[in-house]
């Protein structure tokens, strides 16, 4: 038995010094290795090589790129051998590359998306948030305007009835008429402001139908100078009118065409710091008609002109509540228009007063 095993030992060591050529069967190499590759699910072209214990690559079959071979993957051939040569075989896959990008391109691309998904739900949570809180504001300021406009007619309208029940005013009827004139007209200005309230509401819910017909525009535009050229003569002001039609006809609602502008003119009185001085332009233009309404007035930043046709939205004027409204004027003129197809645009600068420009054609 000792003699068999010195033998065994014997023809493992002389086995292990023997050309590695004349230990391996090269022509089985390749398809032991690609069965194996294929248990494992790898079905990819590979070069195959040998390296013999004097570091000479000896390719197996054809190669693609024996510069490429370099980088391929290593193993050490009969690591058993008590005295063996180094010898290692070589395998390097072409396409490694892309199929590492086939096995991983369906957990990469589910990750981004899974990603964007939530850097989506991010900014979505964080512009609501923004837009909650710019509500909330816009909430506070309306309540605080409606608690203004409501309080002033309500006290005036108290100190009436008080003054009607002096015993020494009851047989006096000069005071009499005077204090019942003064309550039925704070009266009918509360009756107003809850108008424009409840107003908001029917202009959300499109509630409402237009009564086309054919205008002129020249009567529209002077009875809207008309009903502002007190006001604005009052504070020392202006308001000169230039039009220019080669036809000023146009379809559209009388009754709402006529606020939209009033609403406008209304605005550039409102917010006039100094003396107003307002201009009221119209012209038509390839089957449009364009009304402008310019005013030296406060101005506005650019972030104010782009919320000033939101509800309740108004510009800011500091502490100072010398600017009555709700913030509704802006919101009907946008909502009119746009039922009119027609379209607003706004330039405007702090200090150096706006320009609000109506766009509408002159066939609906």
């Amino acid at each position: 038995m000792k003699i068999e095993a010195m033998n065994q030992v014997l023809e493992e060591l002389l086995e292990g010094q023997k050309n590695i050529l004349d230990r391996v069967d090269t022509t089985q190499i390749k398809p032991l290795i690609r069965n194996h590759l294929k248990e494992k699910g790898i079905e990819q072209p590979f070069d195959l090589a040998i390296i013999n214990d004097q570091n000479q690559m000896i390719p197996i079959g054809a190669i693609q790129n024996t510069e490429r071979m370099a980088t391929g993957i290593q193993a050490k051939l009969f690591p058993s051998d008590l005295l063996g040569k180094e010898n290692a075989i070589l395998i390097h896959f072409p396409n490694k590359r892309l199929f590492i990008l086939q096995q991983i391109w369906l957990p990469v691309l589910s990750s981004m998306l899974f990603i964007g998904i939530v850097i989506f739900c991010f900014i979505y949570a964080i512009k609501v948030i923004i837009k909650q809180k710019n509500l909330s504001e816009i909430k506070n300021d309306f309540i605080n305007n409606m608690t203004h406009e409501f309080k002033t007619p309500i006290a005036t309208v108290s100190l009436a009835v008080e003054a009607l029940q002096d015993p020494e005013l009851v047989n006096q009827d000069t005071f009499r008429n005077r204090y019942i004139g003064i309550i039925k007209d704070e009266n009918k200005r509360l009756g107003t402001q809850v108008e424009k309230v409840l107003q908001a509401a029917t202009l959300e819910k499109k509630d409402f139908k237009l009564n086309m017909e054919w205008l002129n525009l020249h009567d529209i535009l002077e009875s809207a100078k008309a009903h502002v050229l007190l006001q604005v003569e009052n504070k020392g002001g202006q308001i000169d009118l230039e039009t220019r039609f080669s036809d000023p006809n146009l379809e559209a609602d009388a009754f709402h065409l006529a606020h939209i502008l009033n609403n406008l003119l209304d605005n550039a009185i409102k917010y006039c710091s100094a003396t107003p001085l307002i201009k009221l332009k119209a012209w038509d233009e390839n089957g449009f008609i364009f009304i402008s309404v310019t005013d030296n007035g406060i101005g506005m930043s650019k972030e104010a002109v782009r919320k000033i046709f939101d509800k309740f939205y108004r510009v800011p004027t500091g502490n100072v509540h010398d600017v009555k409204g709700f913030g509704l004027g802006l919101a009907y003129v946008k909502t009119m228009l746009e039922a009119h197809q027609g379209e607003i645009q706004v330039n405007s600068e702090p200090g150096k007063g706006s320009t609000f420009t109506i766009k509408l054609p002159k066939k609906q």
